[in-house]
């Protein structure tokens, strides 16, 4: 509008008789003739259409503002502690036909992202023993292994063998390895 110096042209290009019927052609005429604000087509809407605000792209201005309006601790619920009824009915409201992904599944980019994202030294628990994990010390040289898997790999034992050492499953104990 400010191209044109606020001049344009208004098209009634179809007339609908319920408001879904209206927002279905508006995604489908914004993803026909593509958003300048995205460098892909011609129109002007700031969002795909109908009655959300899907893929909307923010100015720096006005994402420094919403930055600003939740920072130090101003974010209304700041410090609180939902209670447990409160967690419940939360999760309850978002389990199986409710939840509004139920049915589909994510791209294969977005699962190829979420792995890579997973992977090596990038997953949280690289390094870490899970917390699952039994540690294990070997009796005589006093070395204490954070789980019976490393601790098999260290002793050149299979660790299913370990496992089965350890739970009493296998009668002969052939290693110097205890659970702690």
């Amino acid at each position: 509008m400010k191209k044109n110096k606020g001049k344009y042209i208004v098209e009634i290009v179809a007339e609908f008789e319920t408001q879904e019927a209206c927002d279905a052609k508006e995604i489908e005429f914004i993803a026909l003739y593509g958003r300048s604000n995205l460098k892909g087509g011609t129109l002007c809407n700031l969002t795909d259409g109908g009655d959300g605000s899907t893929n909307i792209v923010h100015s720096e201005e006005t994402k420094a503002k919403l930055r600003a309006a939740v920072a130090d601790g101003k974010h209304p619920n700041f410090g609180k502690k939902l209670s447990a009824e409160t967690c419940r009915k939360k999760s309850e409201a978002l389990k199986g036909e409710k939840h509004h992904l139920f049915g589909t599944s994510l791209p294969q980019e977005w699962r190829d992202k979420i792995a890579a994202g997973k992977i090596g030294e990038k997953n949280p628990w690289f390094g870490k023993p899970s917390p699952a994990s039994k540690q294990v010390k070997n009796i005589k040289t006093g070395v204490i292994y954070d789980s019976i898997a490393r601790a098999a790999k260290a002793e050149g034992i299979k660790p299913g063998k370990l496992y089965s050492i350890l739970d009493g499953h296998t009668k002969v104990n052939t290693t110097d390895l205890v659970r702690i």
